[in-house]
């Protein structure tokens, strides 16, 4: 199986160029494709992190809210309620910039 660090590569340097050039849908949406990697390589709690702050994000556009409930459902099946009920807290209090440093640090 390909290491974290090789399949985030380009969703990490997605996530970094629309970030930086302010596009926030796109940002939320690298960020939930990147959280879909992080769940396959089983950093779910980071996976976790990041989707709560999608979901709770007001301009999340409908398509990447759907893909990120759908990966919350799915961690919900393998993670622990206490980790996604921390991540729910952490989500809620969280900018979109602390979210993105946060999912870029991941190793």
């Amino acid at each position: 199986m390909e290491q974290y660090s090789d399949a985030a590569k380009q969703v990490k340097s997605l996530l970094h160029t629309m970030w930086q050039s302010g596009f926030v849908g796109e940002t939320l949406s690298a960020l939930t494709d990147l959280a879909e990697v992080m769940s396959v390589h089983g950093k779910t709690a980071d996976a976790a992190n990041a989707v709560a702050y999608v979901m709770q994000h007001p301009d999340v556009p409908f398509d990447t809210f759907d893909r990120a409930e759908a990966l919350w459902d799915d961690l919900e099946l393998h993670v622990c309620p206490r980790v996604l009920a921390d991540a729910k807290e952490w989500g809620a209090v969280q900018t979109l910039r602390g979210v993105v440093e946060a999912a870029l640090a991941v190793e």
